[in-house]
């Protein structure tokens, strides 16, 4: 194994009042635990085959600054991926084991579609980036020479402000 992809998340629109429990828990353990427990498992396997590889998590804009009203506990559970890569790095580059986090703005998907984060735009019609851009970057991200490192990557659609 050479490199492995943190990317699931999940997330509710509303205020912070709004969210129940569940939803609460629900985030922390998909989008914090679920990272943390495969950076786990990738650190284990990389140090059982004595070679170095590639951790990268999908973060978001939202957990760094634009938690844009409506999504804070999601842009809290964003910033803690973002903060887990910084640390990772500084605890993993010295045995080759690189982490780099992607935190996209507007991507089209079914996720960020729904409950109007998009607005009264279509989202296929509109200016966001497509998965198919941060697939993108996570192989461009791979592919740099070993002895570099990318630690944290925003990704912006050329339509949004920031």
């Amino acid at each position: 194994m050479d490199s492995v992809v943190a990317n699931a998340a999940i997330g509710f629109y509303g205020g912070l009042l709004d969210y129940s429990a569940q939803e609460v828990d629900l985030m922390v353990d998909v989008n914090v635990k679920g990272t943390v427990w495969l950076a786990r498992a990738a650190v284990q396997q990389y140090r059982a085959q004595g070679s170095g590889g590639d951790i990268v998590i999908i973060g978001s804009v939202a957990g760094l600054l634009i938690g844009g009203g409506k999504e804070a506990v999601y842009s809290a559970t964003k910033g803690a991926q973002i903060n887990l890569g910084y640390a990772l790095d500084r605890e993993l580059r010295g045995e080759g084991i690189r982490t780099t986090t992607i935190a996209p703005a507007g991507v089209n998907t079914p996720f960020a579609a729904a409950d109007g984060r998009f607005g009264d735009v279509d989202p296929s019609q509109g200016p966001f980036m497509e998965p198919t851009d941060i697939a993108r970057a996570v192989d461009y991200t791979l592919r740099q020479p070993r002895r570099m490192r990318t630690e944290l990557w925003t990704t912006w659609s050329m339509a949004e402000e920031h």
